[in-house]
């Protein structure tokens, strides 16, 4: 789907799944492969350690058509241009904890202390020439208008014009590597000053270091440095939170934490890369044991803001590429959840939780967002529930069957709007509330089991609206088995 640009965005009538405007052997491929290994060691009752070590290698390639952004005529008539897709990523990651528990006078102490470190290698592929499955070299438009032309059809009449179904290939011209690594050291304290009293007290150091990048021209073999040099990000993130628990059942807490987000390039006006943008996160709830501890119910009301959101500069008067962290966002809102287990073969868990994020601290200069206006893709209401059963009698030991609702409300899709934004127009798109309802049924036996699940049982049909330029529909019914055994 596609939503035209610089008019009042509108969800288009008739849209189904079955409206693909893609190639017939358009294709996006995932391949994925991941190893881990944990070590853990106990010292004593007291002291123990945990050591976790991972890597993960995600490739992705894909060709087909690019997204028709704003070049669908009013008529309906698209010219559709090849596209393809080449990256890979290869992550590795180690994790060390040391969790101890010692008292000092009067006071007992729960410590953590850890470090984690991750390298992240990325390669993405760019400047792609086309061939015909003859081997026939596809030309661009021109010299200095290097799109691919594939043909021509009309997404309102697909009989108007005679729709090519030949396949592609691709070749990359240049491919892209981009290494980082974050590392992050971290200490916490939960302190019990007396048993209905506790005090949680912790920092984290992170430190996160985006190298240059190397380009690989693939035809030549020539290799060059990317025009971005190294950007390191450091960053102190404290917490703390005060428990008090009067009844063994009953728990009521407030907390604040601190953390960091990178902001990519971005430079200021003097051309100096922006510093990390923090966000203060405040909570405050209650956590209940009841009937017996056969119901467990919870409620938290938070509040989480990020006081130095970057927004645009304005240079002579005209919105440039320099930012500065001025803006504001704020995210405020409840969650609830209980979950419970009635006997050894019944268990249940529901949750609402509301959310109202929106700007509220903006430049208002031209280009800037505009403040009090809601984030788009934050439902203000969500709702989930899901029940399992597990049989024990004698022929059906083993049988595990369960159920599950998600009701996601009412959103925004599109892009924000802007201050000073060309044309008396919305950027946004109100998005309909939608539920969801899957089925699952699981067998073990021994070391075997296997699971049955059909997601969106229903077919539900509503959209992710990411940006003004793509509509895609959510996930439709779906029958997934797993099969497991365990050494």
């Amino acid at each position: 789907g596609i939503i035209n640009q610089n008019v009042d965005a509108r969800l288009p009538d008739g849209i189904l799944r079955a409206n693909f405007i893609n190639t017939k052997w358009a294709y996006n491929i995932t391949d994925q492969a991941s190893a881990s290994a944990v070590l853990n060691h106990r010292f004593s009752d007291q002291w123990r350690l945990n050591a976790i070590a991972g890597v993960m290698d995600t490739r992705v390639h894909g060709l087909g058509v690019a997204v028709p952004n704003g070049t669908i005529m009013a008529n309906g008539d698209w010219t559709r241009n090849l596209a393809a897709v080449q990256t890979s990523e290869r992550d590795y990651n180690a994790q060390l904890n040391l969790n101890g528990k010692f008292e000092t006078g009067p006071l007992t102490h729960q410590l953590l202390v850890g470090a984690d470190a991750l390298r992240i290698v990325t390669s993405t592929a760019a400047g792609f020439t086309y061939t015909q499955l003859d081997g026939t070299l596809i030309a661009p438009v021109s010299s200095t208008n290097l799109t691919y032309v594939y043909d021509k059809i009309n997404i309102i009449d697909r009989s108007k014009y005679a729709e090519r179904t030949d396949g592609i290939f691709y070749n990359a011209g240049t491919i892209t590597t981009a290494p980082s690594y974050r590392f992050g050291g971290y200490a916490q304290d939960l302190i019990t000053i007396v048993p209905m009293l506790k005090v949680l007290a912790g920092v984290r150091y992170s430190y996160q270091n985006v190298l240059q990048t190397n380009v690989l021209t693939t035809q030549t073999g020539a290799e060059v440095s990317g025009t971005a040099a190294d950007k390191a990000d450091r960053a102190w993130s404290p917490k703390g939170a005060l428990i008090f628990q009067p009844l063994p059942t009953l728990s009521l807490y407030a907390s604040y934490a601190n953390n960091f987000i990178t902001n990519g390039n971005t430079v200021d006006i003097n051309g100096t890369p922006l510093a990390p943008s923090h966000v203060d996160q405040y909570e405050a709830g209650v956590k209940s044991e009841l009937l017996h501890s056969g119901l467990f119910a919870n409620a938290t009301v938070y509040r989480y803001r990020n006081s130095n959101f970057a927004q645009p500069v304005l240079v002579n008067g005209v919105t440039s590429t320099y930012r500065e962290l001025t803006g504001e966002t704020t995210s405020d809102g409840v969650d609830v959840d209980f979950s419970g287990s009635f006997s050894s073969n019944f268990y249940f868990n529901a949750g609402y939780a509301y959310n109202f994020a929106r700007y509220t601290n903006t430049s208002g200069a031209t280009g800037s967002q505009v403040e009090g206006e809601r984030l788009t893709n934050n439902p203000a209401h969500t709702v989930n529930g899901s029940i399992f059963y597990t049989f024990d009698r004698p022929g059906l030991r083993g049988i595990k069957v369960g159920a599950s609702a998600f009701y996601t409300g009412q959103r925004l899709g599109g892009n924000n709007n802007t201050v000073g934004q060309v044309g008396n127009y919305s950027r946004t798109i109100s998005l309909d509330g939608f539920t969801t309802i899957d089925l699952s049924a699981g067998y073990t036996y021994q070391r075997f089991s296997i699971l049955a699940k059909v997601s969106n049982i229903t077919n539900a049909l509503s959209y992710l609206v990411h940006d003004r330029y793509s509509i895609n529909p959510i996930p439709p019914r779906q029958f997934l088995t797993t099969v497991g055994y365990r050494f």
